[in-house]
């Protein structure tokens, strides 16, 4: 495994283990919020998520074109 892989998989385990103790403790609104960072994590959206230069070109240029 190498470097990045075990630190994903090392936060994937605490998020595990925090959603077994919420569930443990029957707090339904932590439990929602793990599950979304455990989804989350488990897609790899992290490694795709675009910069914001990327996000205001895509946004902005297009806007712009309309107005002109």
């Amino acid at each position: 495994m190498n470097e990045v892989t075990n630190q994903k998989q090392v936060i994937l385990d605490y998020l595990e283990h925090a959603y077994s103790g919420a569930k443990m403790m029957d707090d339904v609104e932590m439990m929602c919020r793990l599950t979304r960072a455990i989804i989350a994590f488990e897609c790899d959206i992290f490694d795709k998520a675009p910069t914001w230069d990327e996000m205001w070109e895509e946004h902005f240029t297009k806007d712009m074109r309309v107005i002109q």
